[in-house]
C-alpha cells in the first residue's frame, strides 16, 4: 500500500478566510494527498462551483494545496474501494473523480507536511520548498525570485498510528514549513 503526504495545518489564513477555500476535482489526477499543490480551472458546467483540478505547470503564481481528504478510502489494484482498513492517515488520498478542498497559501502560513509531499526528504531548517510540476514540494537550496515557496523552520518526528492489526506507533519524518513567498 502507498503512503501519501499527510498535511496537519499549524496556521493558516484560509481557516479564518472563505475566499482562499475552494472545492476541486480531478479527472486527470490519480490521487490528490494532503498538501499535494494542484491549479485550478472553472468548471465548465453552468453554476458548479467546484473547480477543475490538474498538476501544476510550470508557472507557479496561483496553486491551491490540498487538505487532507475527508473520506478515508483505500483503492486496490483491481478499482474495488475499501473503508476502515487503516487508521494510518498516509494511507489514503482523494481518488480520482471526488469532490476535496484545497486552499491557497498565504505568505506567513504554517504547515507541518509529511516526508511523502516532498521530492527529496534531506531538507534541513533553513532550505525551501517550492512547487513543482509533479503534486509533490521540490526542494530548493535559494529562495527564488518570483513564485510560491515556503522555508523549512524545523525538521520533526510524528508518531502515526500503525496499519489496522499492527501493535505500536509508527515514527514518520516531517517538515514544518513556512510560506514565505507567494
Amino acid at each position: 500500500m502507498a503512503n501519501y503526504s499527510v498535511l496537519i495545518e499549524a496556521r493558516i489564513s484560509a481557516t479564518n478566510i472563505d475566499a482562499l477555500n475552494r472545492s476541486a476535482k480531478s479527472t486527470t489526477l490519480d490521487a490528490v494527498a494532503g498538501g499535494n499543490l494542484v491549479s485550478l480551472a472553472p468548471s465548465s458546467v453552468q453554476g458548479d462551483d467546484v473547480y477543475v483540478a490538474t498538476k501544476p505547470t510550470g508557472t507557479n503564481d496561483d496553486l491551491w494545496m490540498a487538505y487532507n481528504p475527508a473520506g478515508k478510502y483505500i483503492k486496490d489494484a483491481n478499482g474495488n474501494v475499501y473503508a476502515g482498513l487503516s487508521e494510518d492517515p498516509r494511507a489514503f488520498a482523494t481518488l480520482k473523480g471526488e469532490t476535496f478542498d484545497v486552499f491557497r497559501p498565504q505568505v506567513d502560513d504554517e504547515i507541518v507536511i509529511t516526508s511523502d509531499g516532498v521530492d527529496d526528504d534531506t531538507a534541513v531548517a533553513g532550505n525551501y520548498f517550492i512547487p513543482d510540476t509533479a503534486l509533490a514540494l521540490k526542494k530548493s537550496t535559494t529562495l527564488p525570485q518570483s513564485g510560491l515557496a515556503f522555508k523549512v523552520k524545523s525538521v520533526d518526528t510524528l508518531q502515526l498510528p500503525p496499519a489496522k492489526g499492527a501493535i505500536g506507533l509508527t515514527k514518520q519524518k516531517a517538515f514544518h514549513l513556512i510560506c514565505v513567498q507567494r
